[in-house]
């Protein structure tokens, strides 16, 4: 990801924030359904 080419009011801070929440909710899917 690169910051310097984020666009305007863009903010990394909730923007990692959702991502990381994404992350964490494909993580526990896929474990699921290796089981």
């Amino acid at each position: 990801l690169a910051l310097k080419d984020s666009p305007p009011g863009f903010d990394p801070t909730a923007a990692a924030d959702a991502f990381g929440a994404d992350d964490d909710a494909d993580a526990g899917f896929v474990e699921t359904e290796q089981y």
